[in-house]
């Protein structure tokens, strides 16, 4: 779990009689679990979120997030198949307002929504050992003291 919680305060002078101020407290959040199943799989639940917050001069953004799943089956040393789905709820969403003087202007979009995908990974060859430890100027120098 990873997350950010930030204050956004925009104070914007256009000239004497245009001024306008927009702040708000917010923040973003990501949670990544992989579960060990039996027979050999593994399976990931993912999602993230971000709070409605203010963003650039006087827009105003809403909340929105997107959860994912997958799981995946290891079949032999060297191969696997996995079945994902991004998106699931159809949240990744954005909707975004600004407004100043009677002008009122509105962006709404999604990322690539709604995915499947099903993957078949296979490892060819050897797996190649770990390279040897070097030393470091400094790590020899800290070794002498």
């Amino acid at each position: 779990v990873n997350g950010l919680f930030f204050y956004v305060d925009n104070y914007v002078v256009l000239d004497e009689k245009r001024t306008f101020r927009q702040d708000a407290t917010a923040f973003t959040a990501n949670v990544q679990q992989t579960f060990r199943l039996p027979k050999d799989f593994t399976a990931e639940l993912s999602g993230k979120y971000n709070s409605a917050t203010v963003a650039g001069g006087n827009k105003r953004s809403q909340a929105f997030g997107q959860v994912d799943v997958a799981t995946r089956k290891k079949l032999s040393e060297s191969s696997s198949i996995s079945l994902a789905m991004t998106d699931i709820f159809l949240t990744n969403r954005w909707n975004t307002s600004s407004s100043f003087d009677g002008f009122f202007y509105r962006n709404t979009g999604h990322g690539e929504t709604r995915q499947v995908r099903v993957n078949f990974i296979y490892s060819f060859g050897k797996k190649l050992p770990a390279p040897k430890k070097r030393d470091s100027a400094l790590d020899t120098e800290n070794n002498r003291l």
